[in-house]
């Protein structure tokens, strides 16, 4: 069985090999988009809906893009899945501030 941080490299690499989402597509997103997209990931409960926890938030909510992305890419997966793919997202963005910081 992999690791979180495993399963969490796993889906950055297939973000950029397969989705070819590539550092400058990341970098274009200076409005939170790839941290608001894990908060969408994240909020979910074990029904998929929405996370008790956290209140009424739905997340369509906060989802920074389409309605048939999330339908089709995050929707559809299982809960270890959707943080996995939160947890890549919070890479990602972290990678984009990182370069955004050696850049001044």
């Amino acid at each position: 069985m992999k690791t979180g941080a495993e399963l969490i490299a796993i889906e950055r690499e297939e973000h950029t090999s397969k989705h070819e989402w590539t550092p400058e597509h990341d970098d274009a997103y200076t409005y939170g988009e790839l941290p608001t997209a894990a908060i969408a990931c994240i909020v979910m409960d074990e029904d998929l809906r929405y996370n008790t926890v956290a209140g009424p938030l739905y997340p369509l909510d906060v989802w920074p893009w389409g309605q048939d992305d999330y339908y089709n890419n995050i929707l559809k997966k299982d809960r270890i899945g959707q943080l996995t793919v939160a947890g890549a997202l919070i890479a990602a963005e972290i990678d984009r501030l990182q370069r955004l910081a050696s850049a001044d």
